[in-house]
This record gives structure tokens, C-alpha cells and sequence, in this order.
């Protein structure tokens, strides 16, 4: 029996996923198209948008990627920081070259595609274009829905008017994050939110990752335990929309997850705790310590997290938020990702192409070298053992 084949189809790995392409779904539907959102890596579809990893498509068996299942195929992100600091390398582990289009969210992507492309990397054929951030759209339109929402998670949330929130959200999460986060803030001054990511059952996790996984699964099980038994910690609902909970947010820590660059994308600074590594490697086994090449990021070893904390919502660093927020969507389409998501999904229908020239492209705000200069201080003080910004706090 052959499965019909449906106008457009987002293609997820996860839940995290499908909450990034969520708006752009609800767009492409109410246009009256018949649209799907599956995590059946084979269910065919005129238009594919693949919001996961093209690695997804990889045969481990017969080391060839699986032919896509879509006529017309778009790769886009779910993850700001996807490429997890590689830049161009990232495209060795992830190639985008069996893609016919790529949609970016902003200047940063923009001049990484173009970087590689004019090292001689083989990138979509058939162009890309910025469409912003989808997922940020009700922030920035402040529209009503999303107002309702802030109310209702603010309620919920029960958060004291007084104090400054911390927004803690971290990759692999485990229970000492929980513990060194606690240790470093003044609960006089400050509350504590804790958000989870969704991980896979043991009994979905297949691949040379599975161990790792399933690993993770158990422990960000007894994290949120913890979290959940601590009177001054307040979880955050699964389901809520992350700029609602950016927008009650004054600072949030974390370990190079997506989430810091949405919060400096949002116009709230953000901390990264580079002790937290994370697995990387074939099967998960090396580690790797995280670092965000972004303004509006501060990074810190955890002996340091109070001080970095005090750096981050102080007046002077809301320059650099603002820098690091102008680097990851551009400002004419904050708001409007959507709309310019149909627009653009109307030509690639009609057979058009994207425009992939530099000269018509928005490249990066600001010269390079504010973020290589920035890189600069970083290897700096790894070599001197100390943290960005500030000096180290005795432990």
C-alpha cells in the first residue's frame, strides 16, 4: 500500500523540536495546506522542513545517509547554538549538502553558510534565507495570547515581585547543578526557577548513544526530584512557553544550552557555567566543556557563579546583551518569522530560488573582531585559570 503524499511535512527527533516549529506548523496550516508534523523519518511529503539533525538520516549499517523522503527538502534549525561551537566544523558531523534550501535565524548562521561556502564547502543548491526566530514571534508582537500566558505561569509560578529571578536550564541535567546553583545565590536577593528538557525513555533511545541516554533519562528524573522536594525552588511547567518564562526571568544559567542565546536574543543576559561538560563522541564517552562564542554571555567556572551572577544583571553588561541579541535574528524580522516563513515556503513551491548572495545577505552586526577579541580573553583565561570578567571567588 503506498502512503499519500502530503503537501508539507516538519520532520522532529524530539519534543524540543516540535515545540520550535509549533508557530510555523499553526502558519503553514491555517493557509489551509494540508500539513504534518512526524517523527517517522520516511513519511513522504512534497515539502520537507527538517528541524532535525541531517545525522538523523545517517545509516549506521551501511555508512551512506537515507535517501530523504520529501520532493522538495528545507533544513532548518531547532537549536540557535546548534552547531555547539564548532562553526564550519559542524557541517562535518552534519552536512547540509543533500538539502535543496535552508532557512537561518539570523546574521550569525548567515555568515557561517557563507564562510563555508566560500571555503569550499557544499552547501544547498538552491539558496537559503534568514527567517528570524519562529518561536519568539508572540514575545516580540507581545500579542495577547502570549500575554495570557505570562500571567498564568507568573501566578503559578507564585514568583516574589522583590526579588530578582534566576532561571536555571541546563543540557544534561543532573542534581549538582541544582546544589552549586543554591550555593551561590543570595535567597535574599534572588529565586531560583528551574526548567527541564524532555529525554527519551529508555525504551525509545536506540544507536551507539543509548547507554548515555538512557543515563541521562534516570538522572534528570532524580534532579527534578530534587528540585521539586526544595522549598526555595520553583519548576517550571513542561509545557510553557520559554519567552513567557524569559520574560519573567532576569538571568539565566546554564551550560551552553539553547536557551542562553533565546534569553540574549530576548534582551536577558545569561551564564554559562563551563564546568558542566557535556558528553560528546561516537558513543557519548569523551567530555566537553561548553562555551558560547556570543556577547551577553558571561562565562564562569561554578566557584564563580555569585560574582558572574552580579555581572550579568548589572547596567554595564546590558550593551553586550544587546550586541550578542542583534548577532542571532535580525530586528526587521523579530516578530515576523512567521510571516516571512509562508512567504519564502510560497516561492521554493513555485520552483525559486533563494537568495544566497553576500552582497544582498545581512551579514553580522558589528565587526568580527569583538568576537574574536572575546575568544582571545577566553583561551586567555583558561590559561590563567581564572573567569571571564571577574575574578575568581575563593571556594
Amino acid at each position: 500500500m503506498t502512503t499519500a503524499l502530503i503537501d508539507y511535512c516538519f520532520y522532529i527527533s524530539g519534543e524540543d523540536e516540535r515545540q520550535k516549529i509549533l508557530p510555523l506548523f499553526e502558519s503553514l496550516r491555517e493557509s489551509g495546506s494540508h500539513v504534518e508534523v512526524s517523527t517517522d523519518l520516511t513519511r513522504r511529503s512534497h515539502v520537507g522542513f527538517y528541524a532535525c539533525e541531517s545525522n538523523s538520516f545517517f545509516n549506521y549499517s551501511s555508512g551512506e545517509f537515507n535517501p530523504l523522503p520529501s520532493t522538495i527538502s528545507v533544513v532548518m534549525l531547532h537549536d540557535l547554538w546548534q552547531d555547539n561551537g564548532l562553526d564550519g566544523a559542524y557541517f562535518d558531523f552534519c552536512p547540509w549538502y543533500m538539502f535543496n534550501y535552508a532557512f537561518l535565524p539570523g546574521p550569525r548562521w548567515t555568515q557561517l553558510v557563507l564562510d563555508e561556502i566560500a571555503a569550499g564547502r557544499n552547501m544547498p543548491p538552491n539558496g537559503f534565507s534568514e527567517i528570524g526566530w519562529p518561536c519568539s514571534d508572540g514575545f516580540f508582537n507581545n500579542s495577547s495570547s502570549f500575554r495570557t500566558h505570562v500571567a498564568e505561569l507568573k501566578q503559578r509560578l507564585d514568583l516574589d515581585v522583590n526579588k530578582k529571578t534566576v532561571l536555571l536550564a541546563t543540557s544534561w541535567t543532573n542534581r549538582r547543578h541544582l546544589d552549586q546553583t543554591l550555593s551561590k545565590i543570595n535567597s535574599i536577593e534572588f529565586q531560583l526557577i528551574m526548567k527541564f528538557p524532555k529525554y527519551a525513555s529508555a525504551s525509545t533511545t536506540e544507536g551507539p548513544w543509548s547507554g548515555v541516554l538512557t543515563a541521562q533519562s534516570h538522572e534528570g528524573a532524580l534532579a527534578r526530584r530534587l528540585a521539586l522536594d526544595h522549598e526555595g525552588v520553583q519548576v517550571a511547567p513542561d509545557d510553557c512557553d520559554i519567552f513567557a518564562l524569559l520574560s519573567l526571568s532576569d538571568v539565566v544559567i546554564s551550560n551552553g544550552s539553547n536557551i542562553s542565546l533565546e534569553a540574549v536574543l530576548a534582551g536577558k543576559p545569561a551564564v554559562c557555567v563551563h564546568d558542566w561538560w557535556h558528553p560528546y563522541g561516537n558513543h557519548g564517552q569523551l567530555k566537553r566543556y561548553p562555551r558560547l562564542d556570543i556577547e551577553g554571555v558571561v562565562h564562569t567556572p561554578v566557584n564563580s557563579l555569585g560574582s558572574a551572577i552580579k555581572l550579568a544583571c548589572s547596567d554595564v553588561y546590558r550593551f553586550q546583551v544587546e550586541n550578542g541579541s542583534a548577532q542571532l535574528a535580525s530586528r526587521s524580522l523579530r516578530g515576523n518569522s512567521c510571516t516571512e516563513f509562508v512567504s519564502l515556503v510560497k516561492r521554493i513551491g513555485s520552483g525559486q530560488s533563494l537568495n544566497h548572495n553576500p552582497v544582498n545577505l545581512t551579514p553580522i552586526d558589528g565587526p568580527l573582531s569583538l568576537v574574536e577579541t572575546a575568544q582571545l580573553r577566553i583561551l586567555d583565561d583558561l590559561v590563567s585559570g581564572s573567569s571571564l570578567n571577574f575574578q575568581s571567588e575563593n571556594t
